[in-house]
């Protein structure tokens, strides 16, 4: 008896594939377990014929989507940052890959969901500079409201310390800070404006120094209200918004005043070695330091794209020894998700504002593990106080 045919719409087909980043070779090939074939998902998309059930629980599984949704008259309202990337080069654009797709496009549901529990509350209190202002007043003012202090700097013993202390400032100004795998060659983080909750994502195959660059540089783009998506450093070079954004990411992390102070005390020390010992000093990256250097003096105008050229991968994390472990699913998903997206939904679910499901849904979690996580977030609340 041959497989029954589902009444899907081939619209939603053709759209979920065509938003997804993957070609039909690609998918083809990730469906193939399933009799699928490139012939075959043309013929979906040109509404000759429809999937299987199991060809349509495969093709959601691998697509990220609900399978509900290919039954929809039409497609689902998706917005957010542009999905064409400069490359390396700076003269192409390349589309976002499948998994980067999918973390924007879920960052970005829950965040949708969190503004909405939000919204009879105020808005938040960050700061609006005009895009390419000036950059000492820009960050002058995201260093005022984070409200960091020379002693919280200084508290900071390592690389790892410096960025869950940024990370933790801007959470308790109230942005979604999310931690997410978008892979060694992927976007680097991306920041999406809400006027009640503004979004900052860093990429976890960087390492700590980068992500807190990172972390800075689209709170950056959130203080000139502004969406983006940032591939690397090199493909943002020659963008005006791109610099604007490193520069004031550069001078948040390191105050001109300390930093020409710390120059001061060593004269001998050039290139290179200047920006490791910055580097090292305020716990942050080297193009960080190579940002805030140049700013400080015209003559390091080159030991940016230096060490670009020299360190193309030192940003990356290193990988972790097998066995270390250690993290749990729920301390994974709280990383992820972020502290004031989990504790908005956990308290939504607590005060029966939404239901036990849209909670799971929206934080990838069982239902047990949503007790869980309340308790790592109460736990987190009882250390800070």
């Amino acid at each position: 008896m041959p497989a029954q045919r589902t009444k899907t719409n081939p619209a939603l087909i053709a759209w979920a594939i065509d938003a997804s980043g993957y070609d039909i070779p690609t998918l083809a090939e990730k469906l193939s377990g399933v009799g699928v074939t490139e012939l075959l998902i043309e013929d979906w998309i040109a509404s000759n014929t429809t999937p299987t059930r199991g060809q349509l629980t495969k093709l959601a599984e691998v697509l990220k989507r609900q399978k509900a949704m290919f039954y929809m008259k039409s497609p689902p309202l998706e917005s957010g940052p542009s999905v064409e990337l400069r490359t390396a080069s700076g003269a192409r654009t390349r589309p976002l890959g499948p998994e980067e797709r999918v973390q924007v496009r879920e960052a970005m549901s829950l965040q949708t969901l969190a503004s909405w529990l939000v919204r009879e509350g105020p808005e938040c209190s960050l700061p609006l500079v005009e895009r390419l202002s000036d950059v000492d007043h820009a960050a002058s003012l995201i260093t005022e409201w984070l409200q960091v202090s020379r002693s919280d700097r200084g508290a900071w013993r390592n690389d790892r310390e410096a960025f869950r202390g940024w990370k933790t400032l801007l959470e308790d100004a109230g942005v979604l800070v999310m931690e997410l795998q978008l892979g060694k060659d992927g976007l680097r983080g991306f920041s999406i404006f809400d006027r009640f909750t503004p979004l900052v994502a860093v990429n976890t195959a960087e390492n700590a120094s980068a992500r807190t660059f990172t972390l800075m540089h689209e709170t950056a783009h959130l203080s000139a209200h502004t969406s983006a998506s940032c591939l690397s450093a090199t493909a943002e070079a020659d963008d005006d918004l791109e610099r604007w954004c490193d520069r004031v990411a550069g001078e948040v992390l390191i105050p001109p005043s300390a930093l020409a102070n710390l120059v001061a005390t060593r004269p001998n020390l050039s290139g290179l070695d200047l920006a490791r010992m910055v580097a090292t000093e305020f716990r942050t990256s080297l193009r960080a330091a190579a940002v805030a250097l140049a700013r400080l003096d015209e003559r390091f105008n080159s030991l940016y794209l230096l060490v670009e050229q020299t360190y193309p991968t030192a940003d990356r994390e290193k990988t972790p020894a097998r066995g270390r472990g250690g993290t749990t699913r729920c301390e994974r998903r709280l990383r992820e998700s972020g502290v004031v997206a989990s504790r908005v939904v956990i308290d939504a679910w607590r005060n029966r504002e939404i239901n036990e499901l849209d909670a799971r849904r929206a934080l990838n979690l069982d239902g047990y593990e949503l007790d869980v996580l309340d308790g790592l977030l109460r736990a987190r609340m009882t250390a800070v106080d």
